[in-house]
């Protein structure tokens, strides 16, 4: 739900406050870009990994669940790092022509 929310207030803004993608700096085409790849890699992450991560606990696999958490860590901190940077990215925007 916070996906799809994030993106309808986002293009709303877009196109209600900056008139759209042509009238709109690079820092709001970054921001965008930024939230499909966040997006993206949440939705491979919920449905690849933390699956099979229930299907090992499921079937007492711990080795196997302990290998996919540590590959939902690293895609969780890759996330965490592209948040960051899209913050960066909002607060700084106005400074980057």
């Amino acid at each position: 739900l916070a996906i799809v929310v994030l993106l309808a207030t986002g293009l709303w803004m877009l196109f209600m406050v900056f008139g759209g993608f042509a009238h709109a700096g690079i820092h709001i085409h970054t921001m965008l870009m930024l939230y499909l790849v966040m997006s993206a890699l949440f939705i491979y992450l919920y449905f690849v990994p933390f699956s099979a991560l229930k299907q090992a606990l499921a079937a007492k696999q711990f080795a196997v669940a302990g290998q996919l958490m540590g590959r939902i860590r690293q895609i969780v901190m890759i996330n965490a790092s592209l948040g960051v940077t899209t913050v960066v990215v909002a607060s700084a925007g106005r400074y980057l022509h």
